[in-house]
């Protein structure tokens, strides 16, 4: 490095520079086109010589710091956003995977305990590698998506259980002391017809349940249902007498879906059996 020596009369003997308004030779000499090119590129040959050395002084002891820090903790970024493997490289540096099937979401579980199934972790690896997300980093970001995922499967199912609670209480209060009879009607005119459990539960969610359980009921009476269970008696009427509950539990018993909801703790199924067994003693 060229070492420029300062006289102190240097302002008195106009040296030229910033200290003189350009008269004369700059402070800094005539040095090479690479070396002037820094002194201009820092704003020096604007300032006075004792601060463009101390602005040198400042960048050096800068400069200073990173000397002797290992090459492989070094990062140089790219000049060029388009420079694809220079970004590479960077990102290979702060731990991203260069294969997408190098993530490991083990650790990955949901509410229930359960791991990620090779579908959704495939999909995970694939949402993680495009955006570039280190491998420890990848499993936090997963963990809080799947811990989401159980946060809203929660409020739907409380939501749909609301709301269900709110159907059977209108369909409570519309069939009142005859809902076994009612049931037992819709349900046997339900398996007349060939009506599986999804379609059910898809005109459920089209027209809620009181009101599917109403249309079939209306059918079941129509082909005469109603009239064997009540013996000849409206639904709506007197309640079920005690041979129609005995014929019912004897057809529940025979009834293999009917008796795994019971055993699952169905609700209705659950109410209609000991509804049933209150009428048939």
């Amino acid at each position: 490095m060229k070492t420029f020596m300062i006289s102190p009369n240097y302002e008195a003997e106009g040296a030229g520079g910033a200290g003189d308004g350009g008269a004369g030779t700059a402070w800094y000499g005539t040095p090479d086109t690479e070396t002037l090119g820094y002194i201009q590129a820092r704003g020096l040959d604007k300032m006075k010589p004792e601060e463009a050395a101390m602005a040198s002084i400042k960048a050096h002891r800068e400069a200073e710091k990173l000397m002797g820090v290992p090459a492989d903790q070094m990062l140089r970024f790219p000049k060029d956003l388009s420079d694809v493997e220079g970004w590479n490289k960077i990102h290979a540096k702060l731990g991203v995977p260069t294969d997408a099937k190098e993530y490991d979401f083990a650790s990955v579980k949901n509410k229930a305990g359960e791991t990620l199934n090779e579908d959704v972790a495939n999909t995970m690896r694939t949402l993680v590698a495009e955006l570039k997300i280190p491998k420890g980093t990848a499993s936090i970001l997963v963990q809080k998506i799947v811990d989401l995922a159980d946060k809203s499967s929660e409020e739907s199912m409380a939501k749909v259980a609301g709301e269900l609670a709110q159907e059977q209480a209108k369909l409570d209060a519309n069939w009142g002391s005859n809902k076994v009879a009612n049931q037992t009607v819709a349900d046997n005119a339900m398996r007349a017809l060939g009506v599986s459990d999804e379609h059910k539960e898809a005109l459920k969610g089209i027209m809620g349940y009181a009101a599917t359980m109403e249309l079939f009921r209306n059918i079941g009476a129509r082909m005469g249902e109603g009239s064997f269970i009540e013996g000849g008696k409206d639904t709506k009427g007197p309640a079920m007498t005690k041979e129609a509950a005995q014929y019912r539990l004897d057809q529940l018993q025979n009834d293999s879906e009917w008796f795994k909801r019971y055993s699952n703790g169905g609700v209705l199924e659950q109410k209609e059996f000991n509804d049933l067994t209150k009428m048939a003693s």
